[in-house]
């Protein structure tokens, strides 16, 4: 269910937000989830222009919840 959701939202906002995908089986998905304090898979992060986190969303996302994290950070 997120996979439609984060493409839809992606191809919605490629002009507000970059959307990066990381797989925490991959080392650097693993330090990052480490870094950011990931407990959960999956789990969306938004951060906002001086490199803070704006938002977290833990669990299947909708087109709802990942435009609410964007407002959030673009409003910063």
């Amino acid at each position: 269910m997120s996979k439609p959701a984060v493409d839809g939202f992606q191809r919605s906002h490629r002009d507000q937000v970059a959307v990066i995908r990381l797989d925490i089986r991959s080392d650097l998905g693993n330090r990052l989830a480490y870094q950011f304090g990931v407990r959960a898979v999956p789990t969306f992060l938004m951060f906002d222009g001086h490199e803070g986190i704006a938002g977290r969303h833990v669990g299947i996302a909708t087109p709802a919840a990942l435009s609410t994290l964007a407002e959030t950070a673009l409003k910063e």
